[in-house]
């Protein structure tokens, strides 16, 4: 292709990118405008229950001038990419050149890799991949809707982008998931399995793709081990299998974590770039890529501080605080939907990251941590978790003989992590840590063939053939301590059944209450009546105006004549409540209120 050409290409992309710019100016211009009535109409249509009480004048008013503003700014930019073309050209035509070097040193590694790899550490990869999909996809037949995701994908998700992505409600609007699961449900259809589609998928890439990083900071063996597993743990299993975004952060995490190493030694726009745009998407999926992305950053400037480089530690730095600026400004881009409808604090300054006090935080924290142990090492026997503990430790004392880099990953995350957890006096969610869980294995993991390569073994037999199938079985061991085992998920297990019988046996004037969720109604029965096309009215109506109500109660942990008082809910002496059905956890009871509206009967009637 001749210079002419590339410059009538760029041209007419730059053609097209003027023009969409101004577009996107001018409708938003015009939405803002819109009178109120009609777009309350609309976005009524779209609610859960058929009205929008958050829509209102004022709130419509703030949006309208947000629009104004960023329309104003689609223009600027417009101008500014027109009158800085030359310069834009320049670093385009120095991006595609990057983007050609840097692809041809991936295959070139990838090449080489496999070219020298024995077969039988191959096969061994490879079936423990396809061991970690066949899991996850069990689960994901069985594991029932959780309120969490349910809320996610009515709210959200299921609704059109403009309002999916604009409407920051709650953190749960994980944004970027939010999209993928839309995108999702218009091509299949509202199943379970679609809505959690996107994070399946992250969450079966999180085994290759620590495998990968794992063996770029250690080796071939400890990569080996760690995907073995992570191919086993339930808590992976279990947000592989769990329509949010955790399993996505988890993912980009380690996409950029095996950036790391090349961005540093290779002055290639293209890769600091890419770089940039995974990190930008992980803000934009949830806002915690703060941890993920900060300790990538440490890690890198810690590098450059202390090893040796390619090039110097001026254009370094200089490379690395531009694309963290670049981050910045396109997290900002992505954002701004959500800013101009829902306001910059519903991001920054919700009620769950609100700062709490020092002594709460010097209490929570450390009980938070070892929650978290006991959920990384759920259903895996004790003896495995020590061993992963003790080599978790002797990686980080021979460190250095362990890898090629002088700092490590562990280092950096603790660096990061715990001065901005303490700024911010929160008590992160165990789920926000997630992203640690292949660092933690895969450096334990290292220790655990360091300590092992102390014995005296043959390394021909060993590593060729011996630990290639014991990990393996190591990790068939391990899915098999997962999969046998009762996991208990509460009330939600019995939602679906609950909602098939329910099907046929509601009629007009039932109200269904349910007492054994934290909501009433459950957002996971909200799904399953969607789904099962049931009118929602039946969960939403008032109990106390209904013919007959039906409820769902956990006998072991509440009693239903309190809980009936409880809720105002008033049962004369002679109305007995009538067992209808018992379920795995939950039972569910049919009362007949009309009879607690009826007239009592005259003195000496017969």
């Amino acid at each position: 292709m001749t210079l002419n050409d590339n410059h009538k290409i760029f041209n007419i992309c730059l053609l097209l990118t003027l023009v969409l710019l101004m577009a996107a100016g001018a409708v938003l211009t015009g939405v803002s405008y819109l009178p109120f009535e009609p777009l309350k109409l609309k976005i009524d249509s779209y609610a859960l229950y058929g009205r929008a009480d958050q829509f209102t004048p004022q709130l419509f008013k703030k949006i309208a001038f947000n629009l104004r503003i960023i329309a104003i700014v689609l223009f600027i930019t417009a101008g500014l990419l027109y009158s800085g073309r030359l310069r834009v050209r320049r670093y385009v035509s120095d991006l595609a050149d990057s983007m050609v070097s840097f692809l041809k040193d991936v295959i070139l590694h990838f090449r080489e890799a496999a070219a020298g790899e024995d077969k039988k550490h191959i096969a061994a990869f490879l079936i423990i991949v396809v061991a970690a999909a066949a899991v996850r996809i069990f689960f994901l037949s069985v594991q029932p809707m959780t309120p969490d995701e349910a809320a996610t994908f009515y709210a959200y998700a299921s609704k059109p982008l403009f309002i999916g992505l604009t409407n920051y409600s709650a953190p749960n609007n994980h944004l970027f998931h939010t999209f993928l699961v839309h995108i999702a449900y218009l091509l299949f259809g509202n199943h379970p399995w679609v809505v959690r589609l996107p994070a399946l998928i992250a969450g079966i890439l999180v085994v290759p793709a620590s495998y990968f990083v794992i063996r770029i900071f250690y080796n071939k063996h400890a990569a080996l081990l760690t995907a073995g597993v992570l191919a086993s743990l339930r808590v992976l299993i279990g947000y592989s299998t769990t329509a949010r975004g955790y399993t996505m952060i988890c993912l980009i995490f380690l996409s950029i974590l095996a950036l790391a190493p090349y961005i540093r030694q290779n002055k290639n726009h293209a890769a600091w770039l890419l770089f940039a745009v995974l990190s930008a998407i992980g803000f934009y999926t949830i806002p915690i890529m703060l941890y993920p992305f900060g300790t990538v950053v440490i890690w890198l400037l810690l590098s450059i501080v202390f090893e040796k480089t390619n090039i110097g530690r001026r254009d370094l730095l200089k490379n690395l605080f531009i694309y963290v600026i670049v981050t910045s400004v396109l997290t900002l881009i992505l954002y701004t939907p959500v800013f101009a409808v829902s306001g910059i604090k519903s991001v920054i300054a919700n009620r769950w990251v609100t700062a709490r006090s020092w002594s709460y935080f010097a209490a929570e924290f450390p009980a938070s941590l070892v929650l978290l142990w006991n959920q990384w090492n759920m259903h895996m026997p004790s003896a495995a978790s020590i061993v992963l503990a003790a080599g978790f430790i002797a990686s980080l004392v021979f460190h250095r003989q362990l890898s090629i880099y002088r700092v490590p990953i562990a280092v950096a995350t603790v660096v990061w992590c715990l001065p901005v957890v303490a700024a911010q006096r929160v008590v992160p969610y165990n789920r926000v840590w997630l992203f640690l869980l292949p660092v933690y294995i895969g450096t334990a993991s290292a220790g655990v063939v360091f300590l092992l390569n102390r014995i005296k073994l043959k390394k021909s037999d060993y590593h060729v053939v011996i630990f290639p199938f014991l990990v393996v079985v190591l990790s068939a061991w391990l899915i098999w301590n997962v999969v046998t085992p009762h996991y208990y998920l509460g009330k939600a297990m019995d939602n679906e059944t609950i909602t098939v019988f329910l099907k046929d046996y509601l009629k007009p004037g039932d109200r269904v209450v349910d007492f054994a969720g934290n909501e009433d109604p459950d957002p996971s029965m909200i799904y399953y009546f969607k789904l099962y096309d049931i009118p929602i009215r039946y969960l939403i109506a008032d109990p106390n105006s209904s013919k007959r109500i039906l409820v769902i109660i956990n006998e072991k942990t509440d009693t239903l004549k309190e809980r009936l008082d409880k809720r105002g809910i008033k049962l004369t002496k002679n109305t007995v409540p009538k067992l209808l059905r018992r379920y795995k956890v939950v039972s569910l009871y049919e009362i007949d209120m009309s009879d607690e509206r009826s007239p009592a009967a005259p003195s000496g009637s017969p």
